[in-house]
């Protein structure tokens, strides 16, 4: 059985496998800011191979929103740092 429960800043941490997924408000909150991912199935392509190796700047809201929707479909998470 899964303990999920919502830290301060809004993460969402998995107590068994120590895994966070973050708010639309934590993504928000990184806009202009470079933030890194864990290595997954769709580090195929070079873009999502770069972003693995060297992390992404959010660039706008808009960018912020579509990394939280795919946090969840592809089972990514972000870090603030490596």
């Amino acid at each position: 059985m899964k303990t999920i429960t919502i830290t301060q800043w809004g993460r969402l941490q998995d107590k068994t496998t120590d895994n966070m997924k973050h708010s639309l408000e934590w993504f928000k909150a990184h806009v202009s800011q470079r933030v890194y991912r864990d290595k997954n199935e769709c580090d195929s392509c070079e873009t999502c191979d770069q972003v693995t190796k060297e992390g992404a700047v959010i660039q706008d809201d808009l960018h912020a929103e579509y990394l939280f929707n795919i946090q969840e479909d592809l089972d990514i998470h972000y870090y603030d740092n490596r």
